[in-house]
């Protein structure tokens, strides 16, 4: 499996607001909690906000042409000079999408 790392395009958002749906669902299902999003549409609506907007950084992994997860967090506001380090740490995971 070749699995590719890029940015969300607005064509994503279905899919996307899919993966993230269905992944906070399975969440608050197993602890008993209510869920985040009434519905798939409301998850792919955040999700097409979200694609492109100026304050938010995603990215989105692919495997074989298809979506298996996405993630974005607000952009940072320090300088990139002034950012120290980064790390990645990679961990072994069974995508919530497959299926």
């Amino acid at each position: 499996m070749t699995v590719t790392l890029r940015a969300p395009q607005p064509a994503d958002a279905a899919a996307l607001g899919d993966i993230c749906y269905r992944a906070f669902q399975n969440i608050a299902e197993a602890h008993n909690f209510p869920p985040d999003f009434p519905g798939t549409q409301v998850a792919v609506g955040m999700m097409t906000n979200m694609i492109g907007a100026s304050g938010v950084f995603g990215v989105c992994a692919e495997a074989d042409g298809r979506l298996i997860v996405a993630t974005s967090s607000p952009r940072p506001t320090r300088s990139p000079a002034s950012a120290r380090s980064l790390s990645i740490r990679t961990t072994r995971t069974t995508a919530l999408a497959a299926g």
